[in-house]
């Protein structure tokens, strides 16, 4: 299902940007329109303060005096002290992240000045995103705008916090600290982190629902989720669910229908089963074995042809679908067989296999062998009685995708495994 099909589950103003950090994939929706934040405001903040403090502007070790006065609502640690506490800057950013302090955040906006802090934003490539007002200051709320942030923006933040290049290695990784230990953990990280690490912030108000994150481990993606006018308790959900689905993807990358043919007949009741398979009829791919198969369709385009895709990344549990009804290692994988550990190697069940065939420019389907799935020795693409135009299609076709790195499964003529590509595990993401 594409994100915006996704998003009518839900009510309001989405702002996401998803980006994966290995593959470069990006998925994106009112990413360059800027949203009420809450306390994703926060984030930026943080690491303007560490940007002046590590270029000499500032020391984190100067000290504030936390006054009855500067006291404000909601989350923050500053509401239990029964004194007026002198704390450093250091440990104001702490709390500002880690349990979102909003006493914290108001004494930086304003012992740093809002002013400069919306300059350094500039500097650090920000255009859209930007500070109004301190929180739960009512009185500038009603007389002037309110906090904004682009999710663009955030998640370029986030990506060079990643690759260490926010100021220098040492300022990223002490950012990448501090949001590892923030305590908000029931938007993006709450069906994922106990998988991998997530850094993230949150933000939360009466219509307003956010998170933004660095998902590391193996798969590793930035994905910022604002929305705006919501109900936050159905939205939450969605981003929990949204950010599985994305961990889950891992490097699979969705083939467009503008570039191919997609008839992924596993989707439909045409097919050996019988039964329709799949929830749709969305095609992905292993992103390195995506490239491959670009390269295979510039090729056939030169020549007059098109891609047309029945089958590519296929879920473990379809395949269990397929064995019950056909026990035939000939024709189907035996799901049992699939290992957890290496060495791995290429299949559906990766996303690094791929089942085609080809049509002329106007969708027309060539000549083949036979019809796909063909579960006799006719299907074999050394098989001696097929005709003469056949063999030339299926033998041309053979070529060009083993010159762009595939190769051909001997039984099916229709089959290529990705050979360029080191195989990962074989996992279970539903399409």
């Amino acid at each position: 299902m594409k994100l915006e099909d996704k998003l009518k589950e839900v009510k309001g103003v989405a702002g996401i940007y998803y980006k994966n950090l290995k593959t470069g994939e990006i998925i994106c929706h009112n990413e360059n329109l800027s949203f009420k934040p809450a306390s994703i405001i926060k984030l930026p903040t943080l690491m303007a303060i560490y940007k002046m403090a590590e270029e000499g502007r500032i020391s984190l070790d100067e000290k504030v005096k936390v006054t009855y006065e500067d006291r404000v609502p909601s989350c923050g640690a500053f509401n239990a002290f029964t004194d007026e506490p002198v704390v450093d800057i250091r440990t104001l950013c702490f709390l500002m992240i880690v349990i979102s302090d909003n006493t914290a955040a108001n004494i930086l906006f304003k012992y740093i000045g809002i002013d400069i802090l919306n300059k350094e934003f500039k500097t650090m490539g920000l255009t859209g995103t930007h500070i109004e007002r301190c929180f739960f200051d009512w009185k500038g709320l009603s007389e002037g705008p309110e906090n904004k942030i682009v999710p663009s923006e955030i998640a370029f933040l986030l990506e060079k916090v990643y690759n260490g290049t926010f100021v220098n290695e040492e300022v990223s990784q002490k950012i990448l600290d501090i949001l590892l230990e923030q305590q908000s953990r029931w938007k993006i990280p709450a069906y994922i982190e106990h998988l991998c690490p997530v850094a993230n912030k949150t933000g939360e108000s009466d219509d307003i629902t956010g998170d933004a994150a660095i998902v590391l481990g193996d798969h590793p993606f930035v994905l910022v989720c604002i929305f705006n006018d919501t109900f936050v308790p159905d939205t939450d959900e969605w981003i929990r669910h949204y950010a599985k689905h994305l961990f889950e993807k891992r490097d699979l990358v969705c083939l467009s229908d503008e570039d191919y043919i997609i008839d992924l007949r596993y989707a439909t009741e045409h097919n050996f089963t019988g039964r329709k398979i799949y929830d749709s009829n969305t095609c992905w791919l292993n992103y390195h074995t995506a490239i491959r198969l670009a390269e295979a369709k510039e090729l056939f385009e030169q020549d007059g042809y098109r891609i047309k895709i029945w089958d590519a990344y296929r879920p473990i549990s379809a395949q269990w679908k397929f064995w019950e009804i056909v026990h035939d290692d000939n024709f189907v994988a035996n799901p049992e067989n699939i290992s957890d550990l290496p060495p791995y190697r290429p299949t559906h069940m990766n996303g690094l296999c791929v089942d085609i065939t080809l049509t002329d420019l106007e969708g027309n389907e060539v000549v083949m062998p036979t019809e796909f799935d063909d579960m006799t020795e006719k299907a074999g693409i050394n098989y001696p009685d097929m005709s003469d135009e056949a063999r030339k299609n299926a033998d041309y076709m053979w070529r060009i995708m083993e010159r762009v790195g595939f190769k051909g499964y001997d039984g099916e003529w229709w089959h290529f495994y990705d050979v360029t590509t080191d195989p990962v595990a074989c996992f279970d993401f539903s399409i």
